[in-house]
């Protein structure tokens, strides 16, 4: 009896122990499938690398100079600035060329809007008054005009020499170690002419930086750089205004280069590095002359020009800007980055 007892409860432990055994294995088995099932990604979880595969493939290639609008409004923010790399690549797969030109445009960008970039150079107005009742390059004095409707007689514009008594500055205006020969050129950038046809005191006070210059490097071209903006004489420019005034104080008209089509800053660039490239390829250094607000903006546009239409793919260019002067105003313009950026997409490329 008590060895049938005994069979009985080897028999019943053997067989409960195959049931746990069974179960165990079978709880296994289903877990694995489980897990199984979970390394593949659900619809939900799949929609998004497929909405993101689809958008890809569906949205339509950017333009060559789209491209570039959104690169030149990384500068205002109206671009992200993260995506800058990733549009150098998109441009990069149109030519190479283009993309070393934008970046090295959107880098002289930082430096010619840094801290100590415009060298300027103090020269004390005849006139002060004349810009003191102007708020803006299209009022005032330009446009003065008496009761009966006639154009009011402008004073006569101070004389370089005049201008050169006053200065308690005597210092040159430019460092040193320039190129002295013709491969140096000062471009004088305009500014609105008066009524009749004649140069604002703003004006005067850059060609007699201009003048300065040209005195310190005597063998250097000067190029004058404006087109008609007299309200009362169409046909008076201010690049051939300048030029004739820089003559009748003692330049040599030889030495004198006269852009006068232009009537923005960008047009300034344009016209006037076309001017060099093709009519005087011995010109390869610029210094642009200005007001000292107009320096930036200025050297940005001529070098940005140069860039696109000399650059190589070492990033050599024909011609550079590698200095400027900015004559010292009271500070009431500022052009800013979006003033900036609105003239680079104006540029001709």
């Amino acid at each position: 009896m008590e060895n049938e007892n005994t069979k009985k409860i080897i028999i019943y432990g053997v067989t409960g122990l195959i049931l746990i055994l069974v179960l165990i294995a079978g709880l296994t088995i289903l877990r694995g499938r489980r897990g199984s099932e979970g390394d593949e990604p659900s619809a939900s979880e799949n929609k998004p690398a497929i909405v993101a595969s689809q958008e890809q493939e569906e949205a339509p290639k950017l333009t060559r100079n789209a491209i570039i609008d959104q690169l030149i409004g990384t500068i205002t923010a109206e671009t992200f600035s993260y995506k800058k790399d990733s549009l150098l690549r998109q441009l990069e797969e149109y030519d190479p060329r283009d993309a070393l030109v934008w970046e090295t445009i959107l880098k002289y960008y930082e430096i010619a809007n840094s801290e100590g970039f415009v060298n300027t150079y103090e020269i004390l107005p005849i006139r002060p008054q004349e810009e003191e009742e102007s708020d803006s390059q299209d009022s005032g004095a330009a446009d003065a005009q008496s009761e009966d409707g006639e154009v009011a007689e402008i004073p006569a514009p101070p004389t370089i020499e005049e201008m050169l008594a006053r200065m308690d500055n005597k210092e040159d205006p430019l460092p040193g170690d320039l190129p002295d020969d013709d491969s140096l050129c000062f471009v004088i950038l305009g500014f609105q002419l008066n009524a009749d046809g004649s140069i604002r005191q703003e004006l005067v006070n850059r060609l007699t930086a201009g003048y300065l210059c040209a005195q310190q490097y005597p063998n250097a071209y000067i190029l004058t750089t404006g087109g008609p903006t007299a309200s009362a004489d169409r046909n008076a420019t201010e690049a051939e205004a300048m030029a004739d005034y820089l003559v009748a104080n003692g330049i040599d008209a030889g030495r004198l280069i006269v852009e006068n089509a232009s009537l923005t800053t960008y047009e300034n660039a344009i016209y006037s590095c076309g001017i060099l490239s093709t009519q005087y390829p011995q010109v390869e250094h610029i210094v642009v002359v200005s007001s000292d607000y107009h320096i930036p903006m200025g050297c940005l546009l001529f070098e940005a020009q140069s860039l696109i239409d000399t650059c190589d793919l070492e990033g050599m260019t024909e011609l550079h800007v590698i200095g400027n002067v900015g004559c010292l105003t009271n500070g009431r313009y500022y052009f800013g980055a979006s003033s900036q950026a609105s003239q680079l997409k104006s540029l001709s490329y």
